[in-house]
């Protein structure tokens, strides 16, 4: 049996039974890697799970109160100045008028947006029908944010799993190219 010198060689000798275990190590480097690489994020980050504050939603109810007049409309004049944008959708179907709005909080931060509400009007006497909040609790909060941290954790993984493919086929080239070398000279 002659002597196997070059990780090219490695390669084109791998059977099926290696294969699936080399694919395996791959799955098991993305799933720490994504579990370092989360654990490392929510340590940065763990002051943005702190920035839900119940008083900015019951602020945010007010300025619906204010702004929108039954029987009027929407007196955007009336908007705070601490309102960064918002955006006033045309009736539905339903003749429901939706005003989103946002308050110019949380800029600085990475994975927690901007606090909102949707307010749901009828689109004939502008009474409101629902105020919707994009976060309900605390729990919800956080819940979103760490879904937003597990996504990012998961593309690092992967990320780490296709350098390490992508090194390998560099390195298998670079073999195949000794090895062909080795054999040039040695004919």
């Amino acid at each position: 049996m002659k002597e196997k010198r070059y990780l090219c060689d490695y390669i084109d000798a791998m059977s099926i039974i290696q294969t699936i275990f080399f694919g395996v190590v791959c799955v098991l480097i993305a799933v720490i890697g994504g579990n370092i690489s989360y654990n490392v994020i929510l340590s940065k980050y763990d002051n943005e799970l702190n920035a839900y504050s119940e008083s900015t939603y019951k602020y945010l109810e007010e300025v619906a109160d204010n702004v929108v007049q039954e029987g009027i409309g929407i007196d955007l004049r009336k908007l705070p100045e601490d309102i960064a944008w918002y955006n006033i959708t045309s009736p539905d179907n339903d003749g429901i008028i939706q005003f989103t709005y946002y308050l110019n909080n949380n800029q600085d931060m990475l994975f927690a947006k901007q606090s909102s509400m949707t307010v749901e009007l009828s689109k004939d006497s502008f009474k409101i029908i629902s105020k919707i909040p994009d976060c309900f609790s605390k729990e919800d909060y956080v819940l979103k944010i760490k879904e937003q941290m597990s996504a990012l954790s998961a593309i690092i993984g992967l990320i780490l799993v296709m350098v390490l493919l992508i090194a390998i086929m560099i390195v298998d080239s670079f073999s195949r190219i000794n090895k062909k070398r080795f054999l040039a000279r040695q004919s």
